[in-house]
Parts: C-alpha cells; sequence; structure tokens
C-alpha cells in the first residue's frame, strides 16, 4: 500500500479484533499489507481517544459573542467600528473583523445605500441622454 494513506474506520477496527483474537502485529501488517509501525500507532491509542484540551491562547469571544457579532452584520448597515461600539460586550474592530472573515457565510463589506445599476437602467440613462444633449438653458431656468 502507498505511504501515507490513512487508515479507514473499518482497517481500525479489523486491527482491533485481530488484537482480542492475540495475533501478533507482524501478522497483522502482513495480513493487512501495512507497515508494523502504522498498527502499533493504531493500537496504542484507546479505543475512545480522550479529547485534548487546545493549548494556545483561549478564545476572546465565546460561540454566543461570535452569533452575535454575525447577527449585527447580517442585520446592520454600520462599519466594524460602529458595530464594536455597539455590542454588550467590550471587543477590538480586529476581533469584529476576524469573527466575520471566519465565517463560511459571511465576507465584511459594508453594505451599499443604493442597488447596483442593471443593464437596462443603464441603457435607459444613455438614451435619455443622447435626447436630452441639446437642452436650451433659458428654456429651463
Amino acid at each position: 500500500m502507498p505511504r501515507n494513506v490513512p487508515f479507514s474506520a473499518a482497517d481500525i477496527v479489523k486491527i482491533w479484533r485481530l488484537k482480542a483474537q492475540n495475533v501478533k502485529v507482524s501478522d497483522i501488517a502482513k495480513q493487512m499489507k501495512r507497515s508494523r509501525s502504522g498498527i502499533y500507532e493504531i493500537l496504542s491509542k484507546d479505543a475512545n481517544p480522550i479529547v485534548k484540551k487546545r493549548s494556545g491562547r483561549p478564545r476572546k469571544t465565546s460561540q454566543r459573542q461570535d452569533r452575535e457579532i454575525l447577527r449585527a452584520v447580517s442585520t446592520q448597515k454600520k462599519s466594524i467600528r460602529e458595530i464594536s461600539s455597539t455590542l454588550a460586550f467590550p471587543i477590538s474592530r480586529s476581533t469584529v473583523h476576524r469573527g466575520i472573515q471566519s465565517s463560511k457565510f459571511h465576507r465584511y463589506r459594508r453594505m451599499r445605500r443604493t442597488p447596483m445599476l442593471k443593464l437596462y437602467h443603464r441603457k435607459a440613462r444613455v438614451l435619455w441622454a443622447k435626447k436630452c444633449r441639446h437642452f436650451e438653458a433659458k428654456r429651463y431656468s
């Protein structure tokens, strides 16, 4: 088998079943056509591995606060500075921006005040300009 191919769930179950039948690791490796070190790695892990605590700096915002930030972004026409000042908890602008960028569904872009012109709007404006290009200033002043 090629190198660095991860073990499937079925392979892991098969390894544990063979080990429960007191089959040697070298025999399991031959039967599975995998390396002994790979088999040892699977067997060295517990059947139900414990989730380790995250290392590193703790999060500044909770999941609830992240949802509150995303709700404020999606419903209001505000800048990041305005959003960070209106939230009920103290938070920096960069943290708000980072929270928005990490979302799958939102990308920060300030909402437009007016909708963009469609192609037929632009054509109508050009026709109007051509029609009215010879206006007399006296007539309309």
